[in-house]
């Protein structure tokens, strides 16, 4: 508790930087995949891509990038790397804590300020909106998706934790986390669902985590996944994350063994 309130008076130290990237960020990338999606129907004569109206594309890409902006990671578990390379790790070394658990509720604290600004800002522009243009919310499905979202953010951060212990052995490892989010921008869901996905593109993100971090809950909330179908993944949502957890407890206890303790 005490870490999660200092990140939280962290996150909103500096004010205008925390509203750039918590929500103009959100509303323009949204806006951007919208308007392709928009072009994307106008300029073909298909009337549904994926089995989804325009309507239902819009309202699924917008949805898409809400619940990508809550569970993404942000600059926490990436410093992880450079705390092993400079070697400030020694200092949670030192002292009876978690590092792995430091590190998750510190990415938490960013997120859960950020969701406020998320919430307002969707109930406020998005729900009007959704009403205007007819596009149906499913508030079952909501009340689905949340649970979902809360483990999503785990799986990311887990992954992104992972990723960084791994300059245990690496100098650097940035790219790893570009591939990372490069692989997340497709396989997640966030730029088109799944369903609109080739075959055996689509079989091999649906046995990857990712699923769960846009594509699952976004189409709960839109009803385009029934909404009975939301304890199979809340199920496939936890087993992943103690999959992820043993991955990198197993990394953390390999990579201890090179640490060099040097600096800090």
């Amino acid at each position: 508790m005490a870490v999660l309130r200092t990140g939280l008076s962290n996150s909103m130290e500096y004010r205008a930087n925390f509203i750039m990237n918590n929500v103009f960020a959100l509303v323009i990338g949204a806006m951007v995949n919208m308007y392709l999606w928009k072009a994307v129907y106008d300029s073909t004569a298909q009337t549904t891509i994926g089995n989804l109206t325009v309507w239902d594309m819009l309202a699924y890409v917008a949805t898409a990038s809400v619940c990508a902006r809550i569970t993404q990671t942000g600059r926490t578990e990436r410093n992880a790397a450079e705390e092993i390379r400079s070697g400030d790790l020694n200092k949670y070394l030192l002292k009876p804590i978690s590092h792995a658990m430091y590190t998750l509720v510190s990415s938490f604290s960013e997120r859960i300020s950020a969701l406020i600004f998320i919430v307002l800002l969707t109930v406020v522009v998005g729900i009007p909106l959704a009403h205007s243009a007819d596009v149906h919310i499913s508030i079952a499905g909501v009340v689905a998706a949340l649970p979902i979202l809360f483990l999503a953010m785990v799986i990311n951060s887990l992954m992104s934790v992972t990723i960084s212990y791994f300059a245990f052995w690496f100098d650097e490892v940035w790219t790893f986390h570009v591939v990372k989010d490069i692989s997340l921008w497709f396989l997640s869901g966030q730029l088109l669902p799944m369903s609109a996905l080739p075959d055996t593109a689509r079989a091999i993100a649906a046995l990857l985590p990712f699923q769960y971090l846009a594509y699952v809950p976004a189409g709960l909330i839109i009803g385009k996944i029934p909404i009975e179908q939301a304890p199979l993944y809340l199920l496939g949502a936890v087993a992943w994350i103690g999959v992820l957890s043993s991955i990198t407890a197993l990394i953390w206890h390999r990579g201890l063994r090179r640490f060099g303790a040097y600096g800090g």
